[in-house]
């Protein structure tokens, strides 16, 4: 068996603003930057990521780190037509 890791396209955000509202929250500005990365990104993997893409330095600055998961599906109708 073929070992692989699946990988998830991350948007990130800076400088704006989070507006909250009652389906969820969106930022105010678009997405600075869309990264790859692995679904067993840890925390600490992710901050230190983080930081070398907004070329920031973690002992000064204190990231909001939050999370807004859309979801799309590929919906195939052949399981659907051959149900009878």
């Amino acid at each position: 068996m073929a070992n692989f890791e699946e990988n998830v396209m991350v948007a990130l955000y800076w400088d704006g603003e989070i507006i909250f509202e009652m389906s969820g929250f969106r930022y105010n500005k678009g997405a600075r930057m869309i990264v790859s990365m692995s679904i067993s990104t840890s925390y600490v993997e992710l901050a230190v990521i983080l930081h070398e893409k907004m070329r920031t330095n973690s002992e000064n600055i204190q990231m909001n780190i939050s999370e807004n998961i859309h979801a799309h599906f590929k919906v195939t109708l052949q399981g659907l037509l051959n149900l009878k």
